[in-house]
This record gives C-alpha cells, structure tokens and sequence, in this order.
C-alpha cells in the first residue's frame, strides 16, 4: 500500500472543481482556464510541505514531499510499522517498476481519483507488462498486475464532461451552499495521510 502525493493533489482538483461548479456558466476556453487553474490553486494549499521538482527525464516535474521518517524528499510514501516512510525506509526502493505502477493504480483508486488520471495509470501498468520479464519477482508482478486489470473498477466521472459551452445543471441553493464544502470533506474523510492511512491502512489490518 502507498499514498501518493502527486495523486492525492489531483483527486483534490478534481474535488476542488466540483466545488467550483457552483459557478453557472463556462462558455468559453479562457474561463475554461481559469476555472482550472484556480481549482489546481485551491489543492496546492492543502500541500504546504509538498514541492515540485523539476530533475530527471519528467516532463511536468516530480511532486515530491519529504519523507516523514527521514526527511527525504520522494514522491511516494509506503506503509512502515507506525506510519508512513519512503520507499528506502522501507525497504523497498529496488522493487520491480511493474509493481509500483500497480500500487499507483490502487493508490489513485483508493484515493478517490476518476477520468482520465486514472486511464494514464492503467495505460502505465500496460506498457510495463509490455517490457521483457525475466525472473520470478518479475512473473509475480506480472500476475498481479493482471488480477488488478481483470478487476472492474468504476473510474469513470461523476458529472458533466467539460466540452464548451459547458451549463451547470440546477441544483438549487441547498447544493451549492454543501458545494463550498465538499473539498473540505474529501481530504478530511478520504485523501489527506491521516484518514487515508485510517481508512485504507488500519482497515485492512496492514
């Protein structure tokens, strides 16, 4: 089991555009824009010790947050005896790459993540089932990677698409007043380290 930074702040912009919602009309690709970013905006803030780092061969940069245990900065926390730790803590930073494509995927699933960051996570466990395995670990990982992807999983979103002209349906002023705090209520409930570990960790006795 991981949590991921970099997932948990996209299922909060997803969460913060809903919120977001509430704003009638979106008619054109600049307040199309606009509308995203601030959303992306609203998630950040919830990440205050998180960075991006703009190393290696990433193309949009690396969301990392430092490891709780010691300090390092990663972009992937996995379960210790107490708490979170990094992978090296761990144990666990010479794991196959197939593997922690499909702990991502569980990780944005639990998360809470749909739409097409979840489709991107699938097409990453694909394409390294797709690269030669040699090994028992690598035919392990294989097998599991094929029990999650024969699993139905429903990523899919839960309101209107975002095709322009893009009309709010009418919800009534009891909904758009609950909307200003459902983002509140995802990362308390479902994203943040806390009720993620509650949630998905001690529940499932790990």
């Amino acid at each position: 089991m991981v949590w991921s930074p970099y997932l948990a702040l996209r299922t909060m912009i997803q969460a913060e555009g809903r919120a977001l919602r509430r704003i009638p009309e979106v008619h054109h690709r600049a307040a199309a824009i606009k509308y995203l970013v601030e959303a992306r905006a609203a998630a950040q803030v919830r990440f205050p010790t998180a960075r991006w780092s703009f190393r290696g061969q990433s193309k949009g940069g690396i969301f990392q947050m430092p490891c709780p245990s010691c300090g390092r900065w990663v972009h992937r926390w996995c379960v210790g005896q107490r708490w979170w730790v990094c992978m090296q803590c761990a144990g666990l930073d010479h794991s196959s790459q197939l593997l922690w494509a499909v702990a991502d995927y569980l990780c944005g699933t639990r998360l809470g993540l749909t739409d097409k960051p979840m489709r991107v996570l699938k097409r990453k466990i694909l394409r390294r089932m797709n690269a030669p395995t040699f090994g028992i670990m690598a035919m392990i990982g294989y097998g599991i990677a094929s029990g999650v992807l024969l699993e139905k999983r429903d990523v899919t979103r839960r309101f209107p698409s975002m095709r322009l002209p893009w009309v709010a349906p009418s919800y009534g002023p009891l909904r758009d007043r609950l909307s200003v705090c459902h983002a509140d209520a995802v990362w308390d409930m479902q994203v943040c380290p806390e009720a993620y570990w509650s949630r998905v960790v001690v529940q499932n006795g790990g």
